[in-house]
């Protein structure tokens, strides 16, 4: 049987040690809120890039419908452009794709 001595000898032994496992709960704590915050930080970039990605995807896609029905005008007035129905503009992953001028 332990005496009087060494059981308060191993209280003050696990008191440290629940005191050491505390401030490296609070240390992880901290690590982990510090990562949390960095990912969010990450996933907010990504979004606000792919939106104006997509801004000016869409932007493109206006200027080049509008180059494409200007360069076409001359040719249109003088009737030498048939369309194959109507024109449309799709992007798709290889890049954007015009379809219905020049009969393409």
């Amino acid at each position: 049987m332990l005496d009087s001595s060494s059981l308060v000898e191993r209280l003050r032994t696990l008191e440290r040690e629940k005191a050491a496992l505390l401030e490296e709960n609070g240390n992880q704590r901290l690590r982990f809120e510090r990562c949390l915050n960095d990912v969010t930080s990450h996933v907010i970039q990504v979004l606000l890039a792919q939106k104006v990605s997509k801004s000016l995807c869409v932007y493109c896609l206006r200027v080049i419908f509008v180059l494409s029905s200007v360069l076409m005008l001359p040719a249109i007035h003088s009737g030498s452009v048939m369309f194959s129905g109507r024109p449309s503009v799709r992007l798709s992953r290889g890049g954007f794709k015009v379809k219905g001028l020049l009969g393409h």
